[in-house]
């Protein structure tokens, strides 16, 4: 709890608040007759609460034009001061610290991400340099106070992510099995950092701090990759030029699972898709991997050509490699049917069996 004074007022509070901090402060005189026992609480539930919300105590016999400028008539007198535009707000119920304490916690701001199967890419590639730290949940709401307070204060340093237990794709990529975990991924680092601390904030403070602490290239705010290419946010993306590289063609050892169609997929069709690549990447790791995307053949009419395609919704397996090759799927696109498709593609052996070759087409603009 900080010893607030007219002096420090602006650096410690009004500073704090353009920076998103929540502060609870007690204003108090020697003689109000309650200030002293509840000083008492208030100390107890500000070392609860130590990081997530700010508390301060002020005594308004020695810092009276201070207390008159804040509105204080009465004593004790307790405000809680919100991240700014928000106005101060008056504690005007039952003086008990942690009543007052809950309340100011519905103004903590909340800068982590809900990190889904559909935006787990585009997460984990904006602002690349900078440290991520995932919370994994069997909660299926809701952000717990510790997550959002780190959130906050690691602003410009570390970007934090919720990731709920029905996320598959998320929670396998990351070999997940036990509910809380909590990892940091650090651009170069091989695998995971896994915290294996206790779940309150101080000492997750002081793990996350480590790796905010370390100098990295490019690191910089969360603002900076606000324009993160839409396509890294969808579960089954389009495929086109500017996206191509990202869904595609730049990746190695990866065959791209094509719908061709005339709109965008769907939901029940994207759903058909996801469960394919789900069921195939649960079989462990292969020399092969599937990526899974839609084509418009209304606008890509070079691919509609060359890959000789007459229908819609008809799927195309392809080899963006050296030797371009593509197969096409037979049939209605079922879960069945598409997955006994790619399993015959790479057969036991992740060897390809893809029969037409050299087809390079063209993308519109």
């Amino acid at each position: 709890m900080i010893n607030l004074t007219a002096g420090n007022w602006e650096n410690q509070v009004m500073r704090s608040r353009r920076k998103k901090d929540v502060w609870v402060v007690h204003f108090y005189k020697s003689n109000d007759g309650n200030s002293e026992a509840f000083s008492t609480e208030f100390k107890k539930t500000s070392e609860n609460m130590d990081g997530i919300l700010k508390f301060g105590g002020i005594s308004c016999n020695e810092n009276r034009v201070q207390c008159d400028k804040e509105g204080v008539q009465t004593f004790p007198q307790v405000i809680i001061y919100a991240p700014m535009p928000i106005p101060a707000i008056k504690w005007e119920g039952e003086l008990n610290a942690k009543k007052i304490a809950t309340s100011a916690t519905h103004y903590v701001s909340n800068l982590s991400i809900e990190v889904t199967d559909d935006n787990m890419e585009g997460f984990l590639k904006e602002n690349s340099a900078m440290p991520k730290v995932l919370l994994f949940t069997d909660k299926t709401e809701g952000t717990p106070l510790m997550l959002k307070g780190l959130s906050v204060e690691f602003e410009n340093k570390l970007s934090f992510g919720i990731v709920r237990k029905s996320q598959f794709d998320v929670t396998n990529k990351f070999s997940v099995k036990k509910f809380p975990t909590i990892i940091l991924l650090k651009t170069g680092d091989r695998k995971p950092n896994v915290y294996d601390g206790k779940l309150n904030y101080k000492d997750l403070f002081q793990f996350c701090n480590v790796f905010s602490e370390q100098f990295v290239y490019g690191g910089g705010s969360s603002a900076d990759g606000a324009g993160v290419a839409p396509w890294l946010n969808e579960a089954v993306p389009e495929f086109f030029s500017k996206s191509s590289r990202d869904v595609c063609i730049g990746h190695d050892q990866t065959l791209c699972v094509i719908l061709f169609t005339d709109s965008k997929p769907k939901q029940e069709v994207i759903d058909v898709l996801k469960d394919v690549r789900r069921a195939y990447d649960a079989k462990g790791e292969r020399a092969v991997h599937f990526k899974f995307m839609w084509l418009n053949v209304e606008s890509q009419s070079d691919w509609k050509a060359k890959f000789e395609n007459e229908h819609m919704n008809e799927v195309y397996v392809f080899n963006p490699g050296r030797r371009k090759r593509y197969l096409k799927h037979e049939g209605v696109v079922t879960y069945n049917s598409l997955f006994g498709t790619l399993e015959k593609i790479v057969g036991g052996d992740g060897r390809f069996n893809m029969v037409k070759g050299n087809i390079v087409p063209e993308f519109s603009t």
